[in-house]
């Protein structure tokens, strides 16, 4: 049988936020359940960790963004290549 992921947030109840999720095709609910297992894990138990996981990266994504996009304004015009290249040789010494 084929399922489908299909997302749903529900009202917050006991200040807790709620998502509901269809288990999606076969094999990839039988894949979710297997690393639950090799966890120790509960389906939902894995899920919820997948997802403060995802969470996590996505914020430091848009953190490192960040700091790239400061650095390169900080630094615009101000370096050569000739200094980008000097300081990547010096950290390839070490």
């Amino acid at each position: 049988m084929f399922r489908y992921f299909n997302a749903m947030t529900l009202p917050r109840r006991n200040g807790r936020l709620e998502v509901c999720l269809d288990p999606g095709p076969d094999d990839v609910h039988d894949a979710l359940v297997n690393a639950a297992a090799r966890n120790g894990l509960s389906l939902t138990g894995y899920l919820k960790l997948e997802l403060e996981r995802v969470a996590r990266r996505s914020r430091m994504a848009e953190s490192n963004t960040a700091t790239i996009r400061e650095t390169r304004d900080a630094v615009a015009g101000h370096v050569g290549v000739s200094s980008i290249l000097d300081a990547l040789d010096e950290g390839r010494a070490q």
